[in-house]
């Protein structure tokens, strides 16, 4: 706490702590400030504490609901409401306003929480003209002294203040209770640091955007007003580039005759410890160069990523002493540091190039806004900006030392076309004769790699390596594809180390390998490398990047969830607006079917899928891509039209297409077998089935050897198989096993996770292990949530909701049944799935007692007995031929 917060907690009594007791009393009050109430009286009681400082800890334990938070953490948060004797929390309490009407607008919904408050989106409801604004206002109960001196100090501010970069005050006034209000210009984007990161900014950009915010920060002290707690997230962007400064709550007027409404004098001075100057810990005096400082912290974050204080896991006391006497890194320190990942969102290839970037001038520039000393920063905010100008414009910058070296290099630096023209003369004469060496070189070189190449492929399959002589590599004629891969991601850095265009190419097919062989934590990370090392050597625009990225984006589409694919594909197809690709366009279109299915909206991904395949037969010809579009017709197909003989139809018609592609051991092929085994058992035709599961069995193993994955899908359809015959003892001793395979690899798309979970649960509720199956099913649940798709969590709920009523849990069965029928609400092609939702729940809600609610349901779904076959709900026999 700083000195301002302890003279309220004194009291103004004139009491005197001492320095070594003031050290003490800091240290419990951050140990017992959240403790509960029996940690916290322990602590007290300790015979070591001396009395005057337990005498203080338990005044200032009564008086902090009226302390505020010195960090992050929103002010209300830590209050009570004036009056409540329940301690219940104001975000707890506080009613909504949305709905209501202030002045001339109208609520429509909660923005976010703030320290004083809470911020509403309106709307003009006047019949006067359209207007969107932003709606702030006080916790009802939190209206007390201190915060509604500092609301009226923030309305008082944004009424002097008029700038292109400074969110307006629009209009203000009280609620009917007397609550004051302000009205302010809505701002739509996203705060400065996510807004740089979303599109990839260059350093250039990044400075640009910073000049805005030093603009607004000038004007604000122009008109004697320090911000106090400037950082990126009340920095908003908006979708055309323009900055806007937010929230000058905690700001402090410098005019003396405003002194009243200061907020130190109201008794509070939050910030944000991240970007707090030193004289804010230290209670010291706060400035113009209180912004300069913060100024330097925000530089610092978006050139490289990182405030220049590191205070992550730090406890409060240490974060306060970091801020006070820690070292502030430079930019160019911090980005050495960082991932690549920030580096390429900063235009830079690595870390290390990033580094170079910021090495020099811009680590002067944030190094003396950053100074400890105020005095030694720079003189204001407009030098700042000015030195940042001078850096864009190649001028010498004030914070550089002003040596003979410095002013050479940026003379030739801001006077580029005499520099240029100079050495083009010098150079020129060798240039020339230096291309026709590369060109040659290039064919040389081209035609080394695909030797290369081909020596290693050779020698991947039918030996030890011509190179190295290593027999380890060799897989052998008994050897599986698992083996290969393996051998293969040993020898490719080794062989190609310092070659990045073919690594990255190698990598890519290696790693699509990897995925259909179901090694999902060992396909991510070599596709990441291919698309780095694609985007390295090739460019962010060539088609080898589109490559990688289209086989991670399919990855973590099966492997976690639509969402996680989304990135991915999205800067496949920023590659791709850059060039005509057709082949590749056809790629991305059935990426986002298969995005589309995970999601519910299954009309659509059908419709995508029939577009691909048309572009396909329009250029004559069958591809992979054509395999992939007939695959998800034939998923469409059975959910749209529930027909299982055109089910069937499609499935062989998938396996004779790859065949003739030359696939037999691609995705599209198992997942055709897959369905063509699931049409023959619905259709009856069970000896048909079984003959087709043995001869896909034996071929799967043949190829993939025994893995756990592949285990566990063989254990499950001989499962299936074995219950059509009636023979339970053998279907659950493969359950058993196929659930046990399950525990032994994390690498377990969703959707075979639930096939195989949900038929464990069916076996265990028919043998009455109730327990064993609600475990199962909320196991599964869970990690069906993650993946966002209604789809899969849709199937989870059901099987919760079933566990839950065969335990006689009505309630929780209730529950999980209407979770479910939401996820499918928010996808209406999945209506076939609301039925079978229904019917439970109808059973639920009877055993509840609630009959008229349980007949109002069942209403909504004529008898399963009586419904057409190929209907939603109805059984999945007996279509007619078409």
């Amino acid at each position: 706490m700083a000195p301002d917060v302890q003279s309220d907690v004194d009291g103004g009594t004139g009491r005197e702590i001492s320095p070594d007791d003031w050290a003490l009393l800091k240290s419990v009050w951050f140990e017992v400030e959240h403790a509960d109430e029996p940690a916290r009286t322990q602590r007290l009681a300790e015979a070591a504490l001396p009395p005057r400082v337990r005498t203080e800890l338990q005044r200032m334990i009564a008086a902090s609901s009226n302390v505020l938070d010195r960090f992050e953490a929103p002010a209300h948060a830590a209050m009570s409401f004036s009056g409540n004797t329940g301690g219940s929390r104001r975000d707890d309490a506080a009613p909504s306003l949305v709905g209501r009407r202030l002045g001339a607008f109208r609520l429509l919904r909660l923005v976010a929480r703030g320290g004083m408050g809470a911020v509403y989106e309106a709307e003009r409801d006047d019949a006067q003209y359209t207007q969107r604004v932003a709606i702030k206002s006080i916790w009802r109960g939190a209206d007390s002294d201190v915060l509604l001196q500092r609301f009226r100090a923030e309305r008082q501010i944004l009424a002097g203040l008029q700038h292109p970069n400074i969110a307006r005050l629009i209009d203000g006034g009280a609620t009917e209770e007397g609550t004051p209000w302000l009205a302010m210009e809505f701002v739509e984007g996203l705060a400065i640091d996510a807004y740089c990161d979303a599109n990839q900014l260059s350093i250039t950009a990044r400075l640009d955007l910073f000049r805005q915010i030093c603009q607004a920060v000038h004007y604000a002290h122009q008109h004697l007003i320090v911000h106090r707690d400037l950082k990126p997230s009340n920095v908003m962007v908006t979708v055309d580039g323009t900055v806007k400064l937010l929230d000058f709550g905690v700001a402090k007027l410098l005019d003396d005759s405003a002194a009243a409404s200061t907020l130190t004098n109201a008794g509070g001075s939050p910030f944000t410890a991240d970007y707090a100057a030193p004289e804010q810990v230290n209670g010291g005096a706060v400035s113009t160069a209180t912004d300069v400082y913060a100024l330097g912290a925000i530089l610092t974050t978006l050139l490289a990523g990182a405030p220049p204080i590191a205070l992550d896991g730090l406890d409060p006391i240490a974060r306060i002493l970091a801020v006070r006497d820690g070292v502030t890194h430079a930019p160019s320190d911090i980005a050495h540091q960082q991932s690549e990942v920030v580096a390429q969102r900063r235009g830079c290839a690595s870390a290390r190039k990033l580094s170079i970037v910021l090495r020099g001038e811009l680590d002067a520039i944030a190094g003396m806004a950053l100074r400890r000393e105020p005095q030694r920063r720079y003189a204001s905010v407009a030098a700042l900006d000015e030195d940042v100008w001078r850096y864009l414009r190649r001028d010498r910058v004030m914070a550089r030392p002003d040596t003979f070296s410095y002013r050479v290099w940026s003379f030739a630096r801001r006077q580029r076309a005499l520099a240029i023209g100079f050495t083009l003369a010098v150079v020129f004469i060798a240039t020339s004769a230096a291309i026709a060496m590369r060109q040659a070189a290039a064919i040389r070189e081209e035609a080394a790699r695909a030797e290369r190449v081909g020596v290693f492929l050779s020698g991947m399959v039918a030996g030890p390596s011509a190179t190295s002589g290593d027999r380890i590599i060799s897989i052998g004629p008994g050897g599986t594809v698992a083996q290969l891969l393996d051998s293969a991601l040993t020898r490719v850095p080794r062989e190609f180390a310092g070659d990045n265009r073919t690594r990255a190419r190698l990598y890519t097919a290696i790693g699509a390998n990897f995925a259909a062989q179901t090694r999902y934590r060992t396909a991510r990370t070599v596709l990441d490398s291919a698309r780095r090392l694609a985007a390295q050597s090739y460019g962010r625009n060539s088609q080898e990047f589109v490559d990688a990225s289209l086989e991670y984006a399919a990855l973590q589409l099966k492997y976690v969830g639509p969402d996680a694919s989304e990135q991915p594909l999205r800067e496949a197809l920023v590659a791709l607006s850059e060039r005509s690709d057709p082949d590749a366009r056809a790629r991305v279109l059935i990426m986002e079917a298969s995005q589309d299915m995970a999601r519910g909206e299954v009309r659509r991904a059908d419709s995508l899928a029939r577009v691909v395949r048309d572009m396909e037969a329009r250029h004559g010809r069958s591809t992979s891509t054509s395999a992939k579009a007939e695959k998800m017709l034939v998923y469409t197909s059975s959910w749209l039209r529930r027909d299982p003989r055109e089910y069937l139809r499609r499935a062989r018609g998938l396996i004779a297409l790859t065949d003739s592609l030359g696939m037999p051991l691609s995705d599209e092929r198992s997942f055709a077998v897959s369905a063509e085994i699931e049409a023959l058992i619905v259709l009856g035709r069970i000896a048909e089935a079984e003959q087709r599961v043995r001869a896909d069995t034996a071929r799967t193993e043949s190829v993939y050897g025994r893995q756990t994955l592949v285990a566990a899908h063989a254990a499950s359809t001989d499962a299936l198989m074995a219950g059509l015959r009636g023979d339970t003892a053998l279907r659950r001793e493969k359950l058993a096993t196929a659930r046990t395979a399950l525990r032994q690899t994390a690498d377990v798309p969703p959707v075979d996770r639930l096939l195989i979970s949900n038929a464990f649960v069916d076996d265990a509720l028919a043998r009455g292990a109730l327990d064993e199956a609600a475990t199962v099913a909320l196991e599964t649940r869970d990690i069906m949530q993650a993946t966002r798709s209604p789809l899969f969590q849709s199937f989870a709920e059901l099987y919760v909701g079933a566990t839950k009523l065969a335990k006689k849990d009505a309630v929780g069965a209730e529950s999980a049944l209407r979770a479910g029928i939401t996820a499918v609400a928010n996808a209406p092609d999945l209506y076939s799935m609301l039925p079978r939702l229904r019917r439970p729940l109808v059973l639920a809600l009877e055993a509840q007692g609630r009959t008229a609610e349980a007949d109002s349901v069942r209403k909504l779904d004529p008898p399963k007995a009586t419904m057409p076959p190929c209907t939603p709900g109805g059984k999945w026999v007996g279509c007619p031929d078409r």
